[in-house]
């Protein structure tokens, strides 16, 4: 008996102590730590930004940095056990309403060139067309030699063609392909649209199976490297770190980008983009989410920081100055993520997310100004706006805390902002006018559009024929 009672209680004890650590997990957990989980390659990165910011951004701030892989990732994020998730690819519309927790940014953190590489003896000065498309159809369709897949451009000499003929005739291609599941492999899938190119092929070849069907199948970049660099003919995909640290042994397949121009080596310039027609097209997005029901102020601010590489204190002094003053050639708070050793392949895209912040913070204020304005239409039963009946010059400030303001009419005839300072000069005529007086308040700094937010609204005066006392 004493025994079968110890069961019971410890058997009750089980269930209150997994009941205790589910009630914990969904009040949420200790978020002093900051926790992020994704995929290995991104989870490099996010390594580099933490080391730094827990040494000179935040000493004492302790991060957190998982690799278990996409999918886990995105299990860790919808459960509550992780801040953020980092994957180097889109979610898909599943992944994104997992669990109805998960939310994903509109905009991504940085982008990662990588690189198709071929044998150092590969001829790569005989291509002068190669788009991503067929670029990566390499991986996946059955051709006999590389002859199919170098096309030729309209205004060649026939020497050149006769030449590739000669070269890639019978040069047979050997495609290395990287594991399912790899996040570069996927990243390379979706910009290349494999999935749309696999569609209705007669040899039943998908996204889940191409890859058994045509070359071999490496685990990682130097297994990679080490096959192309020893195998005529073949071709495979690595990271840009990879490539450069392997320059002497294998070469860059030349790709073309949007603009039609054949990109043949790689460049700070256009690997961050710096025109259309100079932009690298291989460069995969390392995009974060989050939990809607998860929050972290801790998380919070760590994210800020590396997505506008400021921290709260310098982003003040970029509101106030529209730049920043780094401390001399010293790592401390001063100093940008992107200045912190990270390699030339990673872009990150502090502009976009600079501007989101500005937004951010001074919306508050413009949405405050408008609402003191001191005119503002009712609205009927139909949700019609009402006139406002004026029968003398009304005051338009041209300055209201903090805001400027500006004031369009769509008839100058009954109300000129411009005749009088601070005022608008109504003319009455003959008979009641209705007039539609467009406002536009900004707030922010005045000589830089990009640290300044604005709204534009339209308010209806009704200008009566008969004077009157001031409205």
């Amino acid at each position: 008996m004493r025994i079968s009672k110890l069961k019971v209680i410890c058997a009750s004890c089980v269930a209150i102590f997994i009941g205790v650590f589910a009630v914990v997990g969904l009040l949420g957990r200790n978020v002093s730590k900051i926790v992020i989980s994704g995929d290995p390659e991104v989870m490099e990165y996010i390594e580099t930004l933490a080391y730094y910011y827990t040494k000179y951004v935040k000493p004492g701030a302790s991060i957190d940095v998982n690799a278990p892989g996409s999918s886990q990732a995105i299990k860790d994020v919808a459960e509550g056990i992780a801040d953020y998730g980092m994957i180097a690819r889109s979610l898909t519309s599943r992944e994104a309403g997992y669990m109805g927790k998960i939310v994903t940014t509109d905009v991504t953190l940085a982008s990662e060139a990588f690189v198709i590489i071929v044998n150092k003896e590969f001829p790569t000065d005989l291509i002068s067309r190669m788009s991503v498309q067929t670029a990566s159809s390499i991986f996946w369709r059955d051709e006999p030699d590389w002859r199919e897949y170098i096309k030729d451009g309209g205004m060649e000499p026939a020497g050149l063609r006769t030449k590739r003929n000669e070269v890639f005739g019978g040069m047979k291609v050997y495609p290395v392909q990287r594991k399912k599941g790899d996040g570069l492999r996927e990243s390379f899938e979706d910009i290349a649209g494999m999935k749309a190119q696999l569609a209705g092929n007669k040899d039943g070849k998908s996204l889940d199976n191409y890859s058994d069907k045509v070359g071999i199948t490496k685990e990682s970049d130097g297994e990679i490297v080490e096959y192309v660099k020893q195998t005529a003919g073949s071709a495979g995909y690595v990271r840009y770190t990879t490539y450069t640290a392997n320059k002497d042994d294998v070469k860059m397949l030349p790709v073309e980008n949007e603009s039609g121009n054949l990109i043949t080596e790689l460049t700070a310039e256009n690997i961050r983009g710096v025109s259309p027609e100079k932009t690298y097209p291989l460069k995969r997005r390392f995009n974060y989410f989050y939990n809607k029901d998860n929050d972290n102020p801790q998380a919070r601010e760590f994210f800020d920081w590396v997505t506008t590489g400021y921290t709260d204190g310098e982003f003040a002094d970029y509101m106030t100055d529209g730049e920043v003053t780094f401390a001399n050639g010293e790592l401390n708070a001063g100093t940008v993520p992107f200045a912190l050793g990270l390699p030339d392949s990673i872009v990150p895209d502090y502009k976009t997310y600079r501007r989101k912040k500005v937004e951010r913070l001074l919306t508050p204020r413009l949405e405050a100004v408008i609402a003191a304005f001191p005119y503002a239409n009712a609205y009927d039963d139909t949700n019609e706006p009402v006139a406002i009946v004026v029968t003398g010059d009304i005051d338009l400030p041209t300055e209201l805390d903090g805001a400027r303001f500006e004031y369009f009419s769509s008839n100058y005839g009954a109300i000129d902002p411009e005749i009088l300072p601070g005022k608008g000069k109504v003319t009455r005529g003959g008979k009641s006018e209705t007039v539609a007086l467009k406002i536009k308040a900004v707030v922010g700094r005045a000589d830089k559009p990009a640290l300044q937010v604005s709204r534009e609204w339209t308010v209806l005066f009704e200008v009566k024929p008969d004077g009157g006392a001031n409205a």
